[in-house]
Parts: C-alpha cells; sequence; structure tokens
C-alpha cells in the first residue's frame, strides 16, 4: 500500500541487493541511507510514518515488529523490537500443523496483494494421515465394499491427509 503525503521529502524507496533501504529525496535526487539492519525485502513489510519531529520506520514480519526513530535527518535515535509467538508456534498452530499437511492461502502478511499462498507441506502429518487411512480401510470393511481402489484411495489420503480423507469419503465409488 502507497500514500503519498503533503509533505514532499522523498520520491521513493529504493532496495539494494544487499537488502539496504535507500530513500531518494527531492533534494536532487539524492540517495539517503536508512539505518536500517533486518530487512528482508521477500519476508518484511516496510512502513515509513513521520511526523513534525521524527521520522519512524516500521518492519515487521510474521512474528517481530522491529521500530527505527530517526530525526528529520534520518539519524538514527532509538530502537524497539517487540516479538510474539508465530501463528504454528502456538498449540492451535502445531495441532493444525498434523491435521492439515499443507494450506492454501489468499493473503499474506508478507504482501499486500491477494495471491495464492501456500504453507510449505507438513511432513509431521503423516502420523495423522496415516491414522485417517485406518479409519478409512475401517470405514470401508464396515460397509462391505469391494477394495479395489482402496489403494489408491490410501495413496490419497497419505499425500493430502483430511482433504483426501473427505474427498474418498464423500464420492462414491464407481463400483457401486
Amino acid at each position: 500500500f502507497i500514500s503519498e503525503r503533503n509533505l514532499r521529502e522523498f520520491y521513493g524507496v529504493l532496495i539494494s541487493r544487499k537488502n539496504e533501504i535507500y530513500l531518494i529525496l527531492y533534494d536532487e535526487y539524492k540517495l539517503q541511507k536508512l539505518p536500517v539492519d533486518v530487512y528482508v525485502a521477500d519476508q518484511n513489510i516496510l512502513r515509513i510514518q513521520g511526523n513534525l519531529l521524527y521520522r519512524l520506520i516500521n518492519i515487521r514480519s510474521d512474528n517481530t515488529l522491529k521500530t527505527y526513530v530517526t530525526d528529520r535527518n534520518y539519524q538514527l535515535i532509538a530502537t524497539n523490537m517487540e516479538t510474539w509467538p508465530g501463528k504454528y508456534d502456538a498449540t492451535a498452530g502445531k495441532i493444525i500443523n498434523y491435521i492439515f499437511p499443507f494450506t492454501i492461502n489468499l493473503h499474506s502478511s508478507k504482501s499486500a496483494y491477494i495471491n495464492y499462498y501456500h504453507r510449505s507441506y507438513s511432513f509431521v502429518a503423516l502420523y495423522a494421515n496415516l491414522i485417517l487411512i485406518l479409519i478409512f480401510f475401517a470405514v470401508k470393511r464396515r460397509s462391505n465394499r469391494i477394495l479395489t481402489l482402496s489403494l489408491i484411495d490410501a495413496v490419497i489420503i497419505l499425500v493430502t491427509g483430511i482433504y483426501g480423507f473427505l474427498a474418498v469419503l464423500l464420492v462414491p465409488d464407481s463400483d457401486n
């Protein structure tokens, strides 16, 4: 999200290959390096705010917020860092890793764009997937269905977890 203020202090932000942040100033296009040490362009969100006395440079990731306070000449005055448990570090997040082997979201905390974002495959979900396969075979045996495609269904459940388990149970067999 980009917004321009009435105080025309800089044209834009330039990020180097070394993840250094520079402002392109109105004063003859001079580059002003910002006193930031933890910025990674594809993992953090950068926000620059200011008032009459100070400039605040906020760098946010999934579980941290680091704020740099500078004067109007971008000389560092103070820093502050806050951290909190990540989404998958809390108890609910750990349980989610077992139940859902992967997730797809339209939003990411690392971007302001709407897109398909996925979380990598969680291999600890294989434990829950094996339990789901046992439940699947118990349901198949109880309903006296023919176990012709059960091996393919078991592989689908092993790879996709709860998603494949529900799909295999809800979609009727072609044998019937």
